[in-house]
């Protein structure tokens, strides 16, 4: 009394302040009846109530502010309201069978008569339905919290009447929620989620304050957690199980946890729930941190003098005054761990372990308030499937039809599964997640069994687009095989003149060709003679050319100097003389006469030698030499010369180099005269063989270039023919293909023309 009494005296009406001991011996009166009435059971394990749940209720109490209650009669009323809240989560919440919960509304409208002197129906005026009195499911609608205003304003504890606004304030935090997590939550704020955030916000709201959410798997225990930790701007804080996680990995957790929450001073909410408990140790843990905030050596010494020297510069920050020992120390950061830990655990009530962990762990009751996650009511059933079902294409009625039918579908499992226990003591659970399901199924089969008679109305309509078609079809084909039967006699006709020209064509090319081929053998004769005589008179000139080309290198390698040095001799050697001499009478010279010794007249070839000697071009004109015609009185006079013995180039080469050239040059022309005396004829031969060959290739030519124009004619002619004979055989296709389509199309509507009605009544 005396803490509600401080409270009460904080800026409240001076009217309030009677409420403080009112509050007491009303909370004392529910408190009896409840140890009293809600006895535990091996199924109501958590059926145990103890002192601290009073306390809770009065620290619910205190959370109200006097800016958020109204003067007069309007505030007694919320104050009553406030008090009915409070007790209904500390004490209402954990109940498990209908019959208790209405038992228990019935000790709250008991102890408003007689503590307050109230009707419950006056109280909660606004929640009543006209013409009917206040019924435990109408306190669902009471709600009290601070997380109506935005964030970064002062969080006020107040009623909350307009359900609309608090729907959609719980979507913006859920959408805030989303925005920033890595893991966003696909959660329909209907009624039954939001009281259950609610009442885990005010958990989270009062110093101390631990939850146990006990409820079934998928029943949204983790998801309502979470979205409250962030209403209230705490951090969140969960371990990872794996299939290695180890007792070691767990302190090492905790300790990480305890040194965040008490040396960083940060609101932490830890979510610990039942499928990560991997050794029963983990709850021995939490069992004594709910207890004393700590657990026995959990800290090495280093850590230990670590968190006492944080501490110790934090008290120093604070001017607390608190003396400076390690035992002070660490108790201000256990009492910062009380202060700024939140556990918020998960449990399911299925089989034995739940019921035992209670008994082993007691804390677990005592330091938590629980939250008991019901069946979800039928405003829940409706809203999710309404939510879920808003993505399917149906009319609003069908839509409100479907609903029902699965709020059916789920509420009569549930009490077939009740009378399954009753009858066969098994349990057979459903669970919101089982109704989940159920939608996801209804939709899969809903688009399967569309898109199944979807495509059954696209056969029909394809079939009448058939049938429409076949007979608008049939006409057309008729004149178009009519018209087509004239173009095929045409080309009939066109095809067999074209043959006989070709016929004609073909005689004529026969005979151009024969005569062609005649000319040729004759032409190939002459060319093969000719070509002999070509080379008879090559293989002959091959034996003189040698010589006469290996002279005219040798006259290639005379110097100016060395026709000087010959020229200047005035009394030349033999060698010498007799060279000059057959150069001369090879260049047609004439010698000067003169007496010799014994008075007869001799021909001397020096004197004109030298002269000749001294020509400019006397080389070249020995390179230039027509060799080709040389008299044949040259030769013979030439002969005596060739026949001496001294006219040997081996001897001469001692006498003079020059001459030695000159003797090898007149050598070299004699022997290709006398070659060149037997190749002449057979050249004159050659000339004639080339010259009939020539006229002969041109009598060729004309008769090739008549057949390459009889041939071309023909080819023309041909692909005319091949041109004709493939239109006319598209044309024999083209008739045989649109009188097979006719008879396909006369047998379709002869066939399914009875169909057609049917098939336009289905394909609507």
């Amino acid at each position: 009394t005396p803490l509600l009494d401080w409270h009460f005296d904080q800026g409240f009406e001076v009217a309030f302040k009677r409420f403080s001991r009112m509050f007491v011996y009303a909370t004392i009166d529910v408190y009896t009846d409840a140890l009293a009435k809600f006895l535990p059971t091996p199924a109501k394990s958590h059926y145990m109530f103890n002192l601290r749940d009073f306390a809770r209720v009065v620290h619910g109490l205190m959370l109200i502010q006097p800016q958020s209650v109204p003067t007069g009669n309007v505030g007694v009323s919320m104050l009553i309201r406030l008090w009915v809240h409070e007790v209904y989560r500390v004490f209402y919440d954990r109940l498990v069978e209908e019959a208790d919960r209405h038992t228990f509304f019935e000790m709250v409208k008991n102890v408003i008569r007689h503590q307050f002197r109230e009707k419950l129906n006056m109280v909660f005026e606004h929640l009543l339905v006209p013409g009917k009195d206040l019924h435990d499911d109408d306190i669902r609608s009471l709600f009290f919290g601070d997380y109506m205003g935005m964030r970064g304003e002062e969080k006020v504890y107040q009623e909350i009447k307009d359900q609309t606004e608090l729907q959609t304030r719980m979507e913006q935090y859920l959408e805030e929620y989303n925005s920033t997590s890595k893991a966003p939550m696909d959660l329909v704020m209907f009624q039954f989620a939001i009281e259950h955030i609610s009442r885990i916000a005010r958990i989270l709201k009062q110093p101390r304050g631990h939850a146990l959410l006990i409820g079934i798997g998928g029943s949204g225990r983790s998801s309502a957690a979470k979205l409250a930790t962030s209403m209230a701007e705490y951090f969140m804080y969960s371990i990872k199980i794996s299939q290695n996680y180890t007792v070691a990995d767990w302190r090492d957790d905790i300790r990480a946890l305890l040194k965040k929450v008490g040396v960083d001073g940060r609101h932490t909410v830890f979510l610990f729930g039942d499928h990560q408990i991997k050794d029963d140790s983990f709850l021995e843990d939490i069992n004594m941190i709910l207890n004393t905030a700590d657990i026995p050596n959990l800290y090495p010494n280093d850590e230990r003098l670590e968190i006492i020297d944080k501490m110790q510069q934090l008290t120093l920050n604070d001017y607390s005054g608190i003396e400076l020992t390690p035992l002070n120390m660490y108790n201000k950061f256990l009492e910062r761990v009380r202060q700024n830990l939140h556990i918020v655990l998960t449990f399911s009530p299925i089989g034995d372990a739940f019921r035992d962990r209670l008994r082993r762990f007691p804390s677990l009751i005592n330091c938590c308030t629980i939250d008991l996650f019901q069946p979800w009511p039928n405003d829940a059933l409706e809203r999710v499937a309404n939510k879920f079902l808003d993505d399917v294409e149906m009319s609003h009625k069908i839509r409100d039809e479907t609903v029902m039918m699965c709020q059916h579908f789920h509420q009569s499992t549930r009490a077939l599964s009740e009378r399954y226990f009753h009858v066969m003591r098994r349990y057979n659970y459903v669970t919101p997640t089982s109704y989940l399901e159920l939608i996801k199924t209804f939709k899969n089969l809903l688009n399967k069994k569309r898109l199944e008679i979807l495509t059954l109305r696209n056969r029909y309509a394809v079939g009448l687009e058939k049938l429409e078609f076949a007979a608008s079809q049939i006409l057309i084909m008729s004149e178009e095989l009519t018209s087509l039967q004239p173009k095929l006699i045409q080309a009939n006709e066109e095809t067999t003149q074209l043959m006989s020209v070709i016929a004609a064509e073909t005689i004529q090319v026969e005979s151009t060709k024969n005569i062609v081929e005649a000319d040729e053998k004759i032409a190939d004769t002459a060319a093969a003679a000719a070509q002999a005589i070509k080379t008879d008179c090559e293989e002959n000139l091959a034996v003189a050319m040698p010589a006469l080309n290996a002279a005219i290198s040798a006259l290639n390698t005379l110097k100016p100097q060395d026709i000087s040095l010959v020229k200047s001799m005035t009394n030349p050697p033999v060698g010498v003389k007799i060279v000059m001499e057959a150069v001369c009478i090879l260049r047609g010279l004439k010698p000067d006469r003169k007496m010799d010794a014994t008075g007869k007249q001799i021909e001397d070839y020096w004197p004109v030698a030298k002269k000749s000697l001294g020509d400019l071009k006397f080389l070249d004109s020995l390179k230039e030499y027509d060799k080709d015609n040389i008299p044949a009185a040259v030769i013979k006079k030439l002969q005596d010369y060739l026949n001496n013995p001294g006219f040997d180039p081996a001897v001469i080469k001692h006498v003079s180099s020059a001459c030695e050239g000159m003797c090898l040059w007149v050598r070299a022309v004699a022997a290709y005269d006398k070659v060149i005396k037997v190749v002449a004829p057979k050249r004159q031969h050659l000339a004639a063989a080339e010259a009939e060959l020539t006229v002969q290739m041109e009598v060729l030519k004309v008769k090739r270039a008549e057949l390459k124009e009889v041939t071309d004619r023909l080819e023309i002619l041909n692909s005319e023919f091949d041109r004709k004979n493939t239109e006319k055989r598209g044309l024999e296709d083209n008739i045989e293909l649109t009188r097979v389509k006719l008879i396909r199309a006369e047998k379709l509507i002869s066939g399914l023309g009875g169909e057609k009605e049917r098939w336009t009544i289905l394909e609507r």
